[in-house]
C-alpha cells in the first residue's frame, strides 16, 4: 500500500494491505462493478479509496439517502458522508430477470429480513438456496419457524452474489441483471448524487 524508499534517511520499508483486509476487498469486488447502490459497492469503493480506511458503514435512513460512515486505521477520525440518489423502480436488491415460475437471480449481501423485505417488492413468493446438497426454503410472509432453515443457514446475513431460485405468480419483475445506477446513468459518478462530509 504504501511503496519503499531505500533512498530516503532513514530508510522506508514498503507497507502491503495485511491479507484479511485484502481477503475482503475481494469479497466485495463483484460488487464495485454495481451502480445499483448495493451496500458492499459502497463498502468496495471506500475500503479501496485509501489505506486509512479502516471500517465502513452503509446505512439507508430513507429512501434515495445514504449514509457512509468511515474510520481511520488508527480509530482516531471517523467521517460521515450523506449521499443523495434519485430512486428508480429498476433499483433491486435481486440482480437477474424474474419472471412468473422459477428464476435463477443472485443476491447483493445483507440480512435476510431486508432479502424478504426485496423479495416481496418483486412479487417473489419464495426463496430457495442450497448448500451441502440440502435445499433451504424462505417462503415470503411466512412466519419465522417455517422459514427456519433458510434462516439457520445464513445466520450472519446472506452473502454478497448468493445465487437464489425466486419463485414468482407474477408480474414479471424487471431485468436488473445489466446493473444501471439507481438514476438512470451508467457508472458510479454519474453527478447526480451530492456529498456532505
Amino acid at each position: 500500500m504504501t511503496p519503499a524508499d531505500p533512498d530516503a534517511i532513514p530508510p522506508v520499508e514498503a507497507v502491503y494491505e495485511t491479507d484479511e483486509r485484502l481477503r475482503q476487498r475481494a469479497q466485495l469486488a463483484p460488487s464495485a462493478v454495481s451502480t445499483a447502490g448495493p451496500a458492499s459497492s459502497y463498502r468496495f469503493h471506500a475500503l479501496s479509496a485509501s489505506a486509512e480506511v479502516l471500517d465502513v458503514a452503509v446505512a439507508s435512513p430513507s429512501p434515495g439517502e445514504v449514509t457512509v460512515t468511515v474510520t481511520s486505521t488508527d480509530g482516531s477520525r471517523k467521517r460521515v458522508y450523506r449521499v443523495s440518489v434519485a430512486s428508480s423502480a429498476e433499483a433491486s436488491c435481486l440482480r437477474g430477470s424474474i419472471h412468473v415460475g422459477v428464476s435463477l437471480v443472485s443476491y447483493e449481501g445483507g440480512s435476510v429480513r431486508d432479502l424478504a423485505s426485496c423479495a416481496a417488492r418483486l412479487h417473489v413468493k419464495a426463496l430457495h438456496a442450497t448448500q451441502g446438497g440440502f435445499w433451504a426454503s424462505y417462503i415470503v410472509g411466512a412466519p419465522d419457524f417455517v422459514n427456519r432453515a433458510f434462516i439457520e443457514l445464513y445466520p450472519d446475513g446472506v452473502p454478497i452474489n448468493a445465487p437464489l431460485l425466486a419463485t414468482s405468480d407474477g408480474p414479471p419483475a424487471p431485468d436488473t441483471s445489466a446493473d444501471k445506477d439507481l438514476d438512470g446513468d451508467k457508472g458510479p459518478d454519474s453527478g447526480k448524487g451530492s456529498t456532505q462530509p
